[in-house]
Parts: C-alpha cells; sequence; structure tokens
C-alpha cells in the first residue's frame, strides 16, 4: 500500500475520531504545526522514526514534544500508535490528508501567498484574520518568498487569484495599451 493511502488511512481515523469530539480544529490546527516543525527539523524526524531507536524511548519523547507543543489528546494518541506500529515517517502524508478531508468537509481553505520580499508574521496573521472573516472557514496560511515578484503579493485560494504584485499591474497595463486603438 503507498505512503499517501496509509496516510488517508490514519488521516480519516483521527478525523473521524475529531468530528465526534467537536475537535477538527483543534486537532487540524495542531498537526499543522507539527508537521511545520516536522519538516523544519531532521533530528525530531530520526529521533522518532529510527528503527534503531526503541519504541519506547520514542514514545517518551513524542510525549515530551507533544506536551511541549500542547497538541490534543486525540492526536497525541494516534501519534502514538504510529510510533508503536512504526509508521511515524507517514506523518507527511497524515497531515496533507486530514488537511484534505477538512476541505472536502468545506470548513478549511487553504491559501497560498506569493510576496516580492520577507514579510513580518504579523502581516500574514493580519491577512489570515481578513480571509476568516470573509470566508467564514478556517483558513491555512502558506507563504513564500517568489523571485520572480518585482514588488507586491499575490494570493491563491479556492478558484480565485488576487494579484497585487506589481507584475501583474504591468501585465495589465501592457494589455490596455494593446487594445487601445
Amino acid at each position: 500500500m503507498s505512503q499517501e493511502k496509509l496516510g488517508r488511512r490514519y488521516a480519516q481515523a483521527l478525523f473521524e475520531l475529531a468530528l465526534e469530539k467537536d475537535a477538527v480544529r483543534r486537532v487540524g490546527d495542531d498537526l499543522a504545526a507539527l508537521a511545520e516543525t516536522w519538516r523544519a527539523h531532521a533530528d525530531l524526524r530520526t529521533a522518532l522514526t529510527h528503527p534503531i531507536v526503541d519504541v519506547e524511548e520514542q514514545k517518551r519523547a513524542l510525549k515530551t514534544l507533544s506536551e511541549g507543543m500542547g497538541l490534543h489528546a486525540l492526536l497525541h494518541r494516534c501519534l502514538e500508535l504510529m510510533v508503536v506500529k512504526r509508521r511515524l515517517f507517514l506523518l507527511p502524508e497524515f497531515a496533507e490528508a486530514y488537511e484534505e478531508l477538512w476541505v472536502e468537509r468545506g470548513d478549511l481553505v487553504r491559501v497560498e501567498v506569493a510576496t516580492a520580499t520577507d514579510l513580518p508574521e504579523s502581516y500574514f496573521n493580519e491577512l489570515k484574520k481578513i480571509l476568516e472573516s470573509s470566508t467564514g472557514k478556517v483558513v491555512h496560511l502558506r507563504h513564500h518568498v517568489e523571485a520572480g515578484l518585482l514588488a507586491g503579493v499575490v494570493t491563491r485560494f479556492d478558484d480565485q487569484v488576487i494579484d497585487g504584485s506589481l507584475n501583474g499591474q504591468l501585465e495589465s497595463l501592457e494589455e490596455t495599451f494593446v487594445h487601445m486603438p
């Protein structure tokens, strides 16, 4: 079975439990934060997945991590099961599948933001609040610097693109001049 399918099975089980406990958002936010930490720290991935490390030691490390991050108990128990079954390496696929289930349910929107330069985290926090208010959904916002942008911001979500970049403005201006009589 592929890693994506295995990750989806764990995600489906956790999502259903989270629905029962009215904890979809909390579990989803915790899982997204954990996935980000997972991507950023190779030593963490090694400590929690390397076959030479004893399962009990991995469980203790997971408990410390869960308590430190304040992870929801449902998520911790699911992760602990994955440690015991030596499947925590599936965390990226698991997190992606959970988020996809959340999107399918209609309560979450994924937003990609490309900027010309690094912007302060406060900018993205404010943008997230504005988008949550206007969509009525939970927003998972990912941002990156895009080298090709001259200035400004391009925001993509659902089927919408909000192009506030200088590149977009120049293209619009060019289009106007091309169609002038």
